[in-house]
């Protein structure tokens, strides 16, 4: 499932609470958008994984109605180490893709998976 962009974004429903932040790990700074029901109560927990086009709106939409179901949902950019695609389209988001090491985001994955549960 590939998407750039979010056609229709979820609005509406129970308090939310967004907060990006990072996760480390020996080699790297994993930025984390983090978005869980409001208040203090435990909520399960979801990682949530994007596509060759990164962390985008319609990922962020995806975490948000998760997070209005009841869960903890984290989504780490798999791409900081790249960086942002070098300009438009799908050959510039397949390129950065190509760049990426997979024990790269496999670690990245672990990390915020621990963290999340911690």
């Amino acid at each position: 499932m590939c998407h750039d962009s979010c056609p229709k974004p979820v609005s509406g429903g129970a308090p939310l609470t967004e907060t990006m932040t990072t996760v480390s790990r020996e080699d790297a700074e994993i930025p984390v958008l983090l978005v869980r029901p409001e208040g203090d109560a435990p909520a399960p927990g979801i990682v949530l994984i994007h596509d060759i086009h990164g962390a985008n709106d319609f990922y962020h939409d995806v975490a948000r109605r998760l997070a209005l179901a009841g869960y903890a949902v984290a989504l780490p950019n798999l791409f900081h180490r790249e960086g942002p695609p070098e300009g438009e389209g799908r050959q510039a988001v397949m390129a950065r893709s190509q760049k990426a090491k997979q024990a790269n985001q496999l670690g990245d994955l672990e990390a915020v998976a621990t963290w999340l549960t911690g």
